[in-house]
């Protein structure tokens, strides 16, 4: 009995800690884009629940922020059915409730994928994995012309090979042209999203492994506690 309560307590424990890490990490990528004026820009026009671009990507570990520092905002683009919407907000027939804040928008694309192609080489695209087909097009538009160098020393080597509107990237998410660099620092609610949402999904495949452990731990310790009861019930009979 004690033995079984020992495996129950231990597997128990394990589907809290991965339970609490995952409602963790959900609240934290739940308040992204959240800030006062985009948020409530949002709630008005029916677009508090729209689908974000950062949740269609998965990119290759340890170039997050190579990805976020060439999207910036972008990276939490607000996916619309029609970018014709758009026109309702800026010039022309206006928008009584103003303008938008700063934030990106996008819309998806059937058989972008076969349009876009793959990325290849040492571009950035092709670091990137697109969890939805559909915004293959997008991501090959605004990742166009990056390239990937390991660290700063190697892209200032190699920026004579840079094209015009070329640029290198490294996993810390400095960008150099063949006459610039531009050092990033995270400077949003966004920084991380990507590797929290790695971690997320990850946890949630765990999970259900872990969760019918504990299942089954809690199961024997059941049955082993009524064997006990019975077996002490017949002890004092006898």
């Amino acid at each position: 009995q004690r033995a079984a309560s020992d495996t129950a307590q231990r597997a128990g424990g394990k589907l809290a800690d991965i339970e609490a890490r995952a409602q963790a990490l959900a609240a934290l990528q739940a308040k992204i884009g959240q800030g006062k004026d985009s948020a409530q820009w949002l709630l008005d026009r029916g677009l508090a629940k729209a689908h974000r671009l950062w949740q269609g990507l998965d990119i290759e570990p340890g170039w997050e922020d190579a990805l976020e520092a060439v999207l910036r905002e972008r990276l939490d683009a607000v996916e619309l059915d029609r970018l014709e919407a758009t026109l309702d907000w800026v010039g022309g027939s206006g928008d009584a409730k103003g303008g938008p804040p700063r934030i990106a928008f996008y819309v998806s694309a059937t058989g972008a994928a076969a349009e876009a192609g793959a990325g290849h080489g040492d571009t950035l695209l092709a670091r990137v994995r697109s969890l939805r087909p559909e915004i293959a097009r997008l991501l090959a538009d605004w990742l166009r012309g990056v390239r990937c160098r390991g660290d700063v020393g190697m892209a200032l080597r190699d920026r004579g090979v840079l094209g015009v509107g070329e640029s290198f990237v490294t996993p810390q998410g400095h960008l150099i042209t063949a006459q610039s660099i531009h050092f990033f620092a995270a400077d949003s609610d966004l920084h991380g999203v990507l590797a929290r949402q790695r971690e997320l999904i990850a946890l949630e495949h765990a999970m259900g492994g872990v969760r019918q452990d504990a299942l089954a731990a809690r199961a024997s310790l059941i049955a082993v506690e009524t064997e006990l009861e019975a077996t002490q019930r017949d002890y004092h009979r006898e």
